[in-house]
């Protein structure tokens, strides 16, 4: 899972279980044109799905290994005041027993804010294996700065 090239420090390296029906929320404040990629994995290092943030172009990926040969388009941002304005991002991933649910906030809603992603069904690894999470970015200065658990 670690890359050689990695440029986030290695505290950014979440050890802990994401059980069946419970979802792993981060909280992270983008860079402008930074890929920012989130791997859910077993104990060994073995990734089950990559959530890829392209702030680049405005979308949101995921690719599961093994199962899927190139990125998945999850959802388009590019037009949703995420991408348009500084501010701080939020991405939770759920796991499920046959799938896995992918949620980003696109809008500032105090009380209600605009929530949207998708479901990926299917995964190589048993769910209940999902050990850790790493955070990846193509820039250096991505901050992400809180990371909890809760029911799914």
């Amino acid at each position: 899972m670690r890359q050689i090239f990695q440029r986030i420090p290695g505290n950014w390296h979440i050890v802990q279980p994401i059980s069946i029906n419970q979802k792993i929320i981060i909280d992270y404040y983008p860079i402008k044109n930074s890929i920012i990629t989130f791997r859910v994995g077993d104990k060994n290092g073995i990734t089950a799905l990559a959530v890829i943030v392209d702030y680049t172009k405005g979308v949101l990926y995921v690719k599961r290994d093994r199962l899927d040969d190139e990125k998945i388009q999850c959802l388009n941002f590019a037009n949703s005041p995420q991408f348009t304005l500084s501010m701080l991002g939020t991405v939770e991933i759920a796991v499920y027993s046959h799938r896995f649910k992918i949620v980003m906030k696109l809008a500032k809603r105090l009380f209600n804010p605009d929530m949207q992603g998708c479901a990926i069904y299917g995964h190589h690894l048993s769910p209940y294996d999902i050990e850790q999470t790493i955070i990846d970015s193509t820039n250096k200065n991505i901050v992400a700065f809180a990371h909890y658990m809760e029911m799914a």
